[in-house]
This record gives C-alpha cells, sequence and structure tokens, in this order.
C-alpha cells in the first residue's frame, strides 16, 4: 500500500494545510524537513522520498514544533536561520520535547558560524547549502545507523485473529521488521504460543459478536492471567461488552478503522511502560461540557468506546454542580454555550481553585474567544467536525504523560 507524501504550509497562525505530493514506500522512515527555502526544501523531499523515507514538511519553526509533537519522527532536517523565529531556540524546543528530546537533529547551514553553532547546541550533524546529494546520502547513513546498532531485536506480539484478511490488514499498518507478530487462528492454541514465543503482549482482533470477542479474551486470561498487556481491536463493541474487557484488565481497546499512527503509538505506549495494563485498564473520567445533543452524543460515544468514563454537562452552569461530585481529571469544552460561555466558565472554576485541565471543541473561529481560553490555559483546540484518531491520540499522550509523572 503506497502512501502519501506529506506537504504542510502554514495558512495563518496556528493553522496547518496539509498538501499530498508524491508517494512512498511501506518500508519507510520519517523524516521532519524545517527549511522555509521553497527550491531546497523540495529538493530534499524529492531526494529523501526517492530513497523510501516518509517526509513531512514545515516551513517555519512554529509549524515545526507543532508536528513535533504530533508524529513520531526518526529524523530532523532544520534550518537554523530561519526567518520566522530563532532556529537555535527551535533546536532546544525540540531537544526538551518528550516525543523529540532522541530524535537526531541535523542543521542545513549556509556559513561558518551557522556549522559553530550547530556544534555548540550537540546536533547530531551539518549539511552546507547548497547540499550535494552525496553529501545528505552519506550524513543520513551515519547518523541513522547509529540509531539502527542501539535496537534490540523486534518484540513479539500475538495477534489471535481466525480471519486472514483482518490479519493482514493489521500487518499493513506496522512498518516491517518493527515487531515480530505471531499468527494464532484458534484460541485453543494460545497457551502454547505463549509458552513458544514469549510475546511481549497480545493482540485480540474480532469483529462485532460479543461471543467472537469474549471467547479469545477468556482464553487469553486462561493462559497468562494478566501478566501480558493485551489489546483487543474490534469493528464495535456494545457498552456491556466493554465493561467485561475493562473487568477482565485489558489494556487498550481500539475500534475499526485504525490508522498505522494510532496502532503504532497505543503497542509502544505500552511497550514502553509509560502506561501499565493496570493503569491502561482504569478508566479516566472527563466531563464534556456540550450543548448540542448530536455533538455530545457522538463525543461521548467516541469516548466511552476507547474506555473513559464520561460526564456531560449541557451547559456551563450544570457543570459547575456537577464538578466536585464527580470530580473529572480532564474536560472538553465547547466554546459557545447557552447563557454563560466557555471563557467565563473557565474563569469561574480557575476562581475556585479547581485544577482542571481542558481542551476546547469548536464549530466556530471566534479569534478572541480562543485567545482568551489559551491564556487560560486551553492545552488545545479541536475544531467540529472533531477527528477522532486526532482527540484519542491527544488524550493517550496526555493521560500516558500525567501516568508517569
Amino acid at each position: 500500500m503506497a502512501r502519501k507524501l506529506l506537504f504542510f504550509e502554514s495558512q495563518r497562525k496556528n493553522s496547518i494545510k496539509g498538501i499530498h505530493i508524491g508517494t512512498c514506500t511501506n518500508d519507510f522512515r520519517r523524516v521532519l524537513i524545517c527549511e522555509d527555502n521553497r527550491e531546497t526544501h523540495v529538493w530534499l523531499a524529492n531526494s529523501l522520498t526517492e530513497w523510501g523515507w516518509e517526509v513531512v514538511s514545515a516551513f517555519s519553526g512554529l509549524d515545526a514544533v507543532n508536528l513535533a509533537g504530533t508524529l513520531p519522527f526518526d529524523l530532523i532536517l532544520l534550518n537554523i536561520a530561519l526567518s520566522d523565529v530563532d532556529g537555535p531556540a527551535v533546536v532546544r524546543r525540540l531537544q526538551s520535547l518528550p516525543e523529540t528530546e532522541s530524535t537526531p537533529v541535523v542543521a542545513l547551514c549556509s556559513s561558518d558560524w551557522m556549522n559553530t553553532m550547530a556544534t555548540e547546541l550537540h546536533m547530531a550533524g551539518t549539511l552546507r547549502k547548497p547540499v550535494a546529494k552525496e553529501d545528505l546520502q552519506n550524513l543520513i547513513t551515519q547518523v541513522t545507523a547509529k540509531d539502527r546498532n542501539s535496537q534490540f531485536d523486534p518484540e513479539t506480539i500475538l495477534v489471535i485473529e481466525d480471519n486472514d484478511a483482518r490479519y493482514q490488514a493489521i500487518q499493513s499498518l506496522l512498518p516491517s521488521g518493527s515487531y515480530k507478530l505471531v499468527h494464532v487462528v484458534s484460541a485453543n492454541d494460545i497457551a502454547a504460543h505463549v509458552l513458544r514465543n514469549a510475546p511481549r503482549m497480545v493482540i485480540i482482533s474480532a469483529g462485532a459478536g460479543a461471543a467472537e470477542i469474549a471467547g479469545p479474551v477468556k482464553a487469553v486470561r486462561c493462559a497468562v492471567g494478566e501478566k501480558i498487556p493485551t489489546v483487543v481491536m474490534a469493528d464495535s463493541i456494545e457498552p456491556e461488552i466493554l465493561r467485561f474487557l475493562l473487568s477482565c484488565g485489558i489494556s487498550e481497546v481500539l475500534l475499526r478503522p485504525v490508522t498505522s499512527d494510532r496502532l503504532q503509538h497505543t503497542l509502544q505506549k505500552i511497550l514502553d511502560g509509560s502506561v501499565s495494563a493496570q493503569t491502561a485498564n482504569r478508566p479516566h473520567r472527563v466531563m464534556l461540557v456540550e450543548d448540542a445533543a448530536l455533538a455530545a452524543k457522538m463525543l461521548s460515544g467516541l469516548l466511552e468506546q476507547a474506555g473513559y468514563q464520561v460526564v456531560h454537562a449541557p451547559n456551563a452552569e450544570a457543570a459547575l454542580r456537577s464538578i466536585p461530585q464527580n470530580r473529572p481529571e480532564f474536560m472538553l469544552l465547547d466554546l459557545i454555550l447557552p447563557g454563560m460561555d466557555g471563557v467565563e466558565f473557565v474563569h469561574r472554576i480557575r476562581q475556585s481553585d479547581i485544577a482542571l485541565p481542558f481542551v476546547v471543541v469548536t464549530g466556530v473561529h471566534d479569534t478572541d474567544r480562543l485567545r482568551r481560553m489559551k491564556s487560560l490555559g486551553a492545552l488545545r483546540v479541536f475544531e467540529k467536525p472533531v477527528h477522532s484518531d486526532e482527540l484519542l491520540n491527544f488524550m493517550d499522550r496526555y493521560f500516558a504523560r500525567e501516568s508517569v509523572s
């Protein structure tokens, strides 16, 4: 399956638009290019795509920092003389982010003083502009070879799935060689495969039927208890089955369609130990303040199917009454509400010394209100209609950080 090459160009402050050009194969590594000279940028992107890399592009330092927190990167190429912001400040920011602190950052330089600065910033290497193709290839080989030499053998994951097409779909979501997948067709063979392969994780893939989901889960729990993290992938899950899965200690529930990024993030999060099976199993309580009935129903359903406990309030007044009783850990807040709007509501809870992290969900681009929301501590703004993977990935990352802090 071919993947689109993504170019990101800033359209306005805090807004990024994706433009698709070109393709690359499944066996890719991902590179972020931050270069504001379009000719140099396109040349670098075309060269790296030709060598099998997936390229994500930023034309400003702000875009680069924003993108660094949303996708995992194997390499970053950065012009340290950007026109919009101080390049060294961008480097330091990337080096401080948990997502990119260990990612090699290579400087794109046009003078000797830039080379000196790159050395002082402990960057992984430098490329003098105009960049020669041979120099680019040699430096990338050197930088990524260090990373490859430090890797362990791929983790073993049992995939329990009796449908070949669904198993192949899971294979296609994971980069070749990143994990050792062991295909288990029958639940009766689980115990033998656990003894033979010593897996780090189990993925149970199923359709939508209760028996199709519950049977393999019971077999896994009989074979390994809760010692091995288990992820369930299904087409849909009824509320009673979701409660059953949580009671069994399932680490994560993913509903199809599942993107490659979401699956990889989920597996890595659990394997890294940032979220243990017990922690992932405990449902986090999330408050949703949303007056539109349809939007509230869709967001509540999405969050509940992802394993969150949702407390819904149709307006700010109801939310103020509910917070002391339900003690939510996180809040999704509509910007425009009947009566008291979102800005005034956040002011009220801040005056009550309630520390409640929140994101804004809105279908209205009210620049002044959004600016005030950010000054009050909004972690992010999601525009309606909300992209489910984008929201769930953000919340996964937030709670993963909280669990280790």
